[in-house]
């Protein structure tokens, strides 16, 4: 390959702008992760396992992600209603994708729509909780949708709900 098609394709994955940084791994289109990859295939000369998590037989268990690529209208999609309770603006928000894809169908896969809702504590955003809508009330009144941006902010959040801190996590 000349040097000059080699400066190229690093000058491409050095212009690549990550659509969002998830935990450190940068989400990127199918198009863009191609280019980190062929610039990733020129800078290893050896792959490092040292970055490898291993299984105790020696086997690798899995490796380290740098990026993932993704096709951004289906990760960040998504469909939301606006509610007020006890005076608080809530987002009731579903990411489940085959519901969203079924909605204008007329009917969808499940009878229950699992829905996360979203409010304001303070400056920060928060999820409040997870709570079901019947797929007649998700088909008829889920007609919004939360910008890429958005979503960024949010699929975090929603990903973290739940997860189970241990006392030393927590401070205590």
């Amino acid at each position: 390959m000349a040097r000059k098609d080699l400066k190229k394709i690093i000058t491409d994955a050095e212009n690549v702008e990550p659509i969002a940084d998830f935990y450190g791994i940068k989400i990127t289109t199918y198009e863009d992760g191609a280019k980190l990859r062929k610039a990733d295939a020129i800078d290893d000369e050896e792959p490092s396992i040292s970055n490898r998590l291993m299984n105790p037989d020696g086997t690798v268990a899995r490796s380290a992600i740098k990026y993932a690529s993704v096709n951004p209208k289906k990760m960040f999609d998504n469909r939301v209603r606006r509610i007020e309770r006890d005076g608080a603006q809530i987002l009731q928000i579903v990411v489940d994708k085959r519901a969203i894809r079924e909605q204008n169908t007329g009917s969808i896969y499940l009878k229950t729509i699992p829905v996360y809702e979203i409010a304001r504590k303070g400056k920060e955003l928060t999820v409040c909780g997870i709570t079901n809508v019947v797929d007649t009330e998700f088909m008829s009144e889920f007609s919004g949708k939360i910008n890429q941006e958005g979503m960024c902010k949010i699929l975090p959040l929603i990903d973290n709900y739940g997860v189970d801190l241990t006392s030393e996590e927590l401070g205590i």
